[in-house]
C-alpha cells in the first residue's frame, strides 16, 4: 500500500527562517505547515560546490517537543542552512508492527520485500535506503530503544538477505549511519548497552558508522535549546557534514 501522506516540497529559505523565528516550544516543522500533520518534509538546496547531503533523520522520542527532538532540531537547522536536504520521520506518527520473523524478505535481493506492506515500514526503509546519510535518534529508554523506534529496527532485518549460509545482498551496504542518544543520567552505565546494539545493528547491515553523540544527564522536562544541546548539535553537523 503506498504511503498516504506524499512529502511536501517547500522554499528552503522558508524553513530557515521557521526554524530561526520559531519560539523553542514549537517544531520548525510543525511551524512551517500549520494545522497540517505530516510524517515527513523534504527540502531541496542546491550548493555551489555540489556536495549535497542528502540527509533523513528519524526521531524515536514519544515527545516530538522532547530533549532529543531539541538537539536533532538544532542539527537539523544547521543542515539546512549549510545547504543539505533533510527529511524528517517522527515515529511516534508512524504504523510499524514487530518483524515476524518469517523470512519471506529472502526472497526478494533488491528492494525490502517484507510480507508487511500495509503498514509505515516499508516506505520508511525505502527513505532510509535512499539517503547518504541516516541519523537515528531515541532517549534511552530501559538501557534501549524507545517502544516507538524499536519495532521499525527490528524491521531492518529485512535489508540483510541471507541466502544459505551467505549474504547474497545488503541494501544498506556502505550506508553512513549515525545515532543520537538522550539520556536522564551518565552515559556511563545509562547509554552503554544502547550504543552496542546500535553498533551490532550497523555491523549487521553492513553500514559505515558515521558517529555515536549521547546528551546525558538531561532533566524530565524538556531543555529545549540551551547550551549543551547546540554545542552537541553543532559537533554532529561538523563531524557528519563536513
Amino acid at each position: 500500500m503506498p504511503h498516504p501522506h506524499p512529502l511536501v516540497k517547500l522554499h528552503p529559505a522558508d524553513l530557515i527562517t521557521a526554524y530561526i523565528h520559531t519560539p523553542s516550544t514549537l517544531s520548525p516543522f510543525h511551524f512551517a505547515l500549520p494545522g497540517r500533520h505530516w510524517r515527513a518534509v523534504h527540502l531541496a538546496y542546491n550548493r555551489k560546490d555540489g556536495r549535497v547531503v542528502k540527509l533523513v533523520t528519524v526521531l524515536g522520542s514519544p515527545r516530538k517537543r522532547g530533549n532529543t527532538a531539541a538537539v536533532l532540531e538544532a542539527f537539523e537547522r544547521l543542515a539546512l542552512e549549510n545547504q543539505h536536504t533533510v527529511e524528517r520521520i517522527n515515529a511516534v506518527d508512524c504504523a510499524v508492527r514487530g518483524c515476524l520473523g518469517c523470512d519471506a524478505c529472502f526472497e526478494v535481493l533488491d528492494e525490502p520485500g517484507c510480507a508487511q506492506d500495509d503498514d509505515d515500514a516499508v516506505w520508511i526503509l525505502k527513505r532510509i535506503l535512499a539517503a547518504d546519510l541516516v541519523v537515528y535518534a531515541t532517549p534511552v529508554y530501559a538501557w534501549g530503544f524507545t517502544a516507538q523506534l524499536k519495532p521499525l529496527i527490528d524491521r531492518h532485518y529485512c535489508l540483510v538477505k541471507w541466502q544459505g549460509d551467505g549474504v547474497a545482498s545488503a541494501l544498506m551496504a556502505g550506508k553512513r549511519a549515525a545515532l543520537l542518544a538522550t539520556c536522564g543520567g551518565d552515559a556511563a552505565g545509562n547509554a552503554d548497552l544502547l550504543e552496542e546494539a546500535f553498533r551490532r545493528l550497523l555491523d549487521y547491515a553492513q553500514c559505515q558508522p558515521a558517529g555515536i553523540y549521547v546528551l546525558d544527564n538531561c532533566s524530565a522536562r524538556p531543555i529545549g535549546p540551551c547550551a549543551d544541546s547546540e554545542a552537541l548539535a553543532r559537533r554532529m553537523a561538523r563531524e557528519l557534514l563536513g
